[in-house]
């Protein structure tokens, strides 16, 4: 069983990526993701999910589940993609803003970020930066991180002055149940195991995992399973069905297909036709 990209390639040495990212009309995505790596999204143009004017924000939280979107006009934006680690550690002074940001619950950070604030902020960026993405020299790269760097710091200060955002640090003490997951190993993992993990009782830990996640950590871990085994379903092509299903924790095919059907609307071997 081989991990998903969880990291995007990514490291203290390269520790972004950015990517202009064209959507066409019509564009539907049902597929979830989850990884360590934060993305922020800046639209320009169109609409994504629940973007729907230029320079509006999305940001992923570490590990949550993202994906499922759709755009019936299409879209064009610049995502970003960084280790939330990298982007704390080069914060020059106090980096609790930045991590106070980094780790909002995930229905927080969308009632916060589309304000005009935000957007003015993301329009003098992108103003600044209009060819982020043909960085690609190390000098370029160094003085492209130091302003993405900058552009956290500057959003974290702006939902800061807003004075509806409390410290938020529970989230780490979620981190060894994500740890656990990204190992690969003992799947399925079960509610009260994950509590045990993180020295919570289970009403506590499912509490806090929904307040983080937007949802239960069943419906979590079993998305987080899917999606590891269809991916793999690509990425093995001579690793038959039923291994990468019993290496996933499902039952057995059946089981795997039942339940590909019905968060995907196809199955397994639908899928690799695809």
């Amino acid at each position: 069983m081989q991990s998903i990209l969880y990291q995007w390639q990514l490291s203290r040495q390269n520790p972004f990526k950015i990517e202009h990212q064209i959507i066409p009309p019509g564009f539907e995505n049902r597929i979830c993701d989850m990884h360590a790596a934060v993305h922020l999204g800046i639209l320009f143009r169109g609409e994504l999910g629940v973007l729907h004017e230029p320079y509006d924000l999305f940001l992923t939280g570490s590990w949550e589940v993202h994906g499922d979107l759709a755009s019936a006009p299409g879209a064009e934006l610049v995502l970003l993609t960084v280790l939330p680690e990298a982007v704390l550690g080069g914060v020059i002074g106090n980096p609790e803003p930045v991590r106070q940001l980094l780790y909002l619950p995930s229905l927080r950070r969308r009632e916060l970020f589309c304000t005009p604030e935000i957007r003015q902020i993301l329009r003098d960026f992108c103003a600044a930066n209009r060819d982020m993405t043909a960085a690609d020299d190390p000098v370029s790269r160094q003085r492209l991180w130091l302003k993405i760097i900058a552009l956290f710091c500057d959003i974290a200060g702006a939902v800061q002055q807003d004075g509806t955002v409390a410290v938020q640090q529970k989230f780490l003490r979620l981190q060894p149940v994500f740890a656990h997951l990204a190992e690969l190993k003992d799947l399925p993992l079960t509610a009260v195991k994950a509590a045990q993990m993180c020295c919570m009782s289970e009403s506590y830990f499912s509490h806090l995992f929904r307040e983080f996640t937007g949802m239960s950590f069943s419906c979590y871990e079993l998305t987080f399973r899917l999606n590891g085994a269809v991916a793999e379903l690509h990425s093995r092509p001579g690793v038959g069905i039923k291994q990468i299903a019993a290496e996933w924790g499902f039952c057995d095919s059946s089981h795997f297909s039942k339940v590909c059907k019905r968060h995907f609307g196809v199955t397994p071997s639908g899928y690799l036709g695809k």
